[in-house]
């Protein structure tokens, strides 16, 4: 490997939010991240801890939250509809919320049998997603370095369970895949009880530009959707106010 740039963490804070946060190779022994030049633009890459051969998956989530009544129905989308699935997803955090509090969330996530580890970081308006593919119940220690400013030595554990059962439409442009369009039925679980349930509308983009992302939006107003308050799942089932670029580190 030989890195054009080199950053200490906290890498968060380090790079600028119009990077599509390129990363090629992270230290986890020496808490170092390696980037590409900033003229590389993709947004899908694939990670590994220097010397280590398990990949971790990045993409960049951009994506406009909606709130719906419980009668909300999808208008017709021209594209694919999306298979329906469950999503279980347990949150971990310190008992004090510092993840949370820093805008990070840091799921065990388990879809159709596969298990990964998920850590989500801001990026600005937008957040980055890392994926690793792993089915131990303790977070990994390749995630974990990446959050040392933030963790210390304080322990990580399981805050929340969100089962989600979600539907949807993959929206296309002739063949251009243009954004996801799905409804979200969550339920909350703690401490094995039911505490909470909801529903929510996510517009997230794949190859569609902004001007797309918007008539989308239009669309799903005139159907019955209305404003969001901004709040992850996490937050919402937290009740934490959402959050803002303000109160990141």
């Amino acid at each position: 490997l030989s890195p054009v740039a080199w950053a200490t963490f906290p890498w968060h804070s380090l790079i600028p939010p119009e990077l599509h946060f390129p990363l090629s190779c992270i230290d986890t022994s020496r808490r170092r991240v390696y980037w590409e030049d900033s003229t590389l633009s993709r947004l899908d890459t694939h990670l590994a801890p220097c010397g280590l051969s398990t990949p971790l998956s990045s993409q960049r989530e951009r994506e406009r939250k909606l709130t719906v009544a419980p009668n909300f129905r999808l208008p017709q989308l021209p594209g694919t509809p999306l298979p329906r699935r469950q999503l279980i997803s347990t949150y971990y955090d310190t008992t004090a919320y510092d993840l949370a509090h820093a805008r990070i969330t840091l799921r065990h996530r388990v879809e159709r049998g596969k298990k990964a580890w998920q850590l989500k970081i801001p990026l600005g308006d937008d957040r980055q997603e890392i994926e690793v593919p792993d089915d131990k119940p303790d977070p990994p220690a390749s995630l974990r370095d990446l959050l040392i400013v933030h963790l210390g030595h304080r322990p990580l554990v399981p805050i929340m369970t969100l089962r989600v059962w979600r539907t949807g439409v993959l929206v296309r442009d002739r063949r251009r895949p243009v954004a996801e369009v799905v409804l979200d039925n969550v339920t909350v679980v703690k401490d094995g009880r039911v505490i909470q349930r909801f529903r929510e509308l996510e517009i997230e983009q794949r190859q569609g530009d902004e001007a797309s992302r918007r008539a989308l939006e239009r669309q799903m107003r005139e159907a019955g959707a209305s404003d969001h308050d901004g709040q992850p799942k996490l937050f919402r089932a937290l009740s934490l106010p959402a959050p803002t670029p303000a109160a990141q580190p």
